[in-house]
């Protein structure tokens, strides 16, 4: 019955939306690391096509860190930097590294 679907619940304002996003993105960046972790510590496959594939899903994984980099920043309003010295200017390798040391996972480069 198309008509009588139930809205999903969720936040009703966007400072709640962040509320909710704090809470839940450091398991989601643990999760996402772990999972690119595991397909990118075996070395790709030597067949060209299996080859293509296995770079195409190390890119998305790649893609869902940042996007979820991105997520972190605004919810903690780091996203309103710019310009010299700004997300946008920072090294991936140094944003994972912090986001290694927030999780307890390493050592934090900026210590």
């Amino acid at each position: 019955m198309a008509g009588s679907r139930k809205k999903a619940s969720g936040p009703a304002t966007i400072e709640e939306a962040r509320g909710v996003l704090s809470l839940r993105l450091p398991a989601l960046i643990a999760a996402a690391m772990a999972g690119y972790e595991a397909l990118a510590k075996d070395p790709p496959p030597a067949d060209a096509k299996e080859a293509a594939q296995y770079h195409a899903a190390c890119r998305a994984a790649l893609g869902h860190l940042d996007l979820l980099a991105k997520l972190a920043r605004w919810v903690d309003g780091s996203d309103r930097m710019s310009g010299p010295g700004g997300p946008a200017d920072e090294d991936p390798s140094s944003l994972i590294a912090r986001a290694r040391a927030a999780l307890g996972e390493g050592e934090d480069p900026e210590a």
